[in-house]
């Protein structure tokens, strides 16, 4: 198993992740402060479930004029799942972005519940992390059920 380091970053009005970076990076700045600053750092910035009804929508313009370098189409908490693949897919096509996947679990058994497959050429951090760059990769998974999303809820 290879584990990318990174960090889920709150900007204002989107979640950001940031991968291969050297120092964490303050929530709160706006979309296109928190991207550069990835981008200083020589890190790789994904929008975080871009549309999802309840806990983000972000503008086509904004994502775009941003310099995102991923989308994160499949996300197991956004909902409706289905419809906001769809959705988040559609987008990483138009900006002909590279398309990630993960569980945002919040209790155990949604660990891995989404995920995304790289197609790397070699087994380690290096690798997986050219196969992101250059768009080797496929989404995979499912959203959380509705027992689940309460669960969620209560904590």
């Amino acid at each position: 198993m290879v584990i990318l380091e990174g960090e889920e970053v709150t900007a204002r009005g989107a979640h950001i992740l940031a991968f291969d970076i050297e120092e964490e990076i303050l929530p709160g700045l706006s979309i296109q402060e928190t991207v550069e600053i990835i981008h200083e750092q020589g890190g790789f910035a994904v929008i975080a479930h871009p549309y999802s009804i309840f806990r983000t929508w972000v503008g086509f313009r904004e994502i775009q004029e941003a310099g995102f370098n991923a989308v994160e189409v499949a996300n197991a908490a956004q909902f409706p799942y289905g419809m906001m693949l769809k959705k988040n897919e559609d987008l990483a096509e138009r900006l002909g972005l590279p398309k990630t996947g993960g569980s945002d679990a919040h209790i155990p058994r949604t660990v891995g519940r989404c995920y995304t497959i790289f197609k790397a050429e070699s087994r380690d951090v290096d690798g997986v992390l050219s196969a992101l760059r250059s768009g080797r990769t496929e989404v995979k998974g499912k959203g959380i059920t509705l027992s689940e999303r309460f669960k969620i809820r209560m904590k």
